[in-house]
């Protein structure tokens, strides 16, 4: 039995509070219009958000222009992955980018697949479509050229200290020379000092071959003159490294760093084009609409249930 009487109660309170509602629509309505005219307010004047998207690679070596080319004679040593050390660069420098923008943050570049460095994804926000691609383009290509001059400004750096120790190394070895050629000339002046005080007019030895500073004058006073006089006009004698050294030199020497004509240097390769973004993505007209709809209708429920609330509180107690 009084199961019964509480589902009666609780079927009466429902009724209720559907009447209450009913009776306070005209609340409601004018609560749902003025969310409505809030957010139709709000669309008018919040600022359209558009998002163009492109997904890059690492480059392929053609794309370095003929900086790969002036490393290999730079370094020959060199056994980096160029493309995948430019591609890194490249990124990290797209990441300080962003760092700029914040806190609105248009700019953004993560990995296109999860743990994946092969791919990434980079986006840029603006308030039409056209700006956001065209932003987005502008920055890669403002990062591509800071990137192209540190690489070529770090091989010209690399190429001057190569150039100097080469030059360094040639310096030294022409000095060598000078200095074993001066050392042959002076034995051979003592020498022919000797067989003019001895009196040695004629070869006095079998063997010429390995003969000391000490024994030359053996090969008598003729001989000694026509060696000085042929010796003295002959060139340095330099060694086959010497004339290797020099060969490097010529072709670091004709090394061009610069990415002017029609090689240009490409830190990254296109794996998707900048998109022109055609569904916005701020703001949801229809969605914004439809919250407003609900939060006004909720709002206008809330005043009628706490006026019915309040009118029934006063029936209870009229001494209050």
């Amino acid at each position: 039995m009084s199961l019964e009487k509480k589902s009666d109660t609780d079927e009466i309170d429902l009724l209720d509070l559907l009447v209450q509602l009913w009776k306070g629509k005209k609340t409601i309505i004018v609560s749902v219009c003025i969310t409505a005219i809030l957010a139709i307010g709000y669309i008018a004047v919040a600022k359209e958000k558009w998002t163009s998207t492109a997904i890059i690679t690492p480059p392929q070596l053609g794309q370095l222009a003929n900086y790969p080319t002036a490393v290999a004679v730079i370094d020959p040593s060199n056994s980096k992955d160029i493309s995948n050390d430019v591609f890194a660069n490249f990124v990290s420098r797209v990441s300080a980018e962003a760092l700029k923008f914040l806190p609105e943050k248009p700019l953004d570049i993560k990995p296109t697949n999860s743990g994946s460095k092969d791919s990434y994804t980079v986006s840029f926000s603006a308030e039409t479509a056209k700006d956001a691609q065209k932003s987005l383009a502008t920055v890669l290509n403002t990062v591509n050229k800071q990137t192209s001059s540190s690489f070529y400004s770090n091989a010209e750096k690399v190429l001057e200290v190569r150039m100097q120790a080469i030059n360094t190394a040639l310096d030294a070895q022409v000095k060598t020379a000078e200095e074993k050629k001066a050392r042959r000339l002076n034995a051979l002046s003592e020498a022919l000092k000797v067989a003019e005080a001895t009196n040695t007019k004629s070869v006095s030895v079998k063997e010429v071959t390995g003969l000391s500073d000490e024994m030359l004058f053996m090969l008598g006073e003729p001989a000694l003159k026509t060696i000085i006089a042929n010796e003295t006009s002959w060139p340095l004698y330099l060694s086959d490294s010497y004339y290797s050294n020099r060969e490097t030199l010529q072709a670091l020497r004709e090394i061009k760093l610069s990415d002017s004509g029609n090689d240009k240097f490409e830190a990254f390769s296109f794996s998707q084009q900048p998109s022109l973004p055609i569904i916005k993505d701020a703001p949801k007209k229809s969605l914004i609409l439809i919250l407003s709809v609900l939060l006004g209708g909720l709002i206008g429920a809330g005043i009628v249930l706490c006026k019915g609330l309040i009118r029934n509180i006063k029936e209870k107690n009229p001494a209050a």
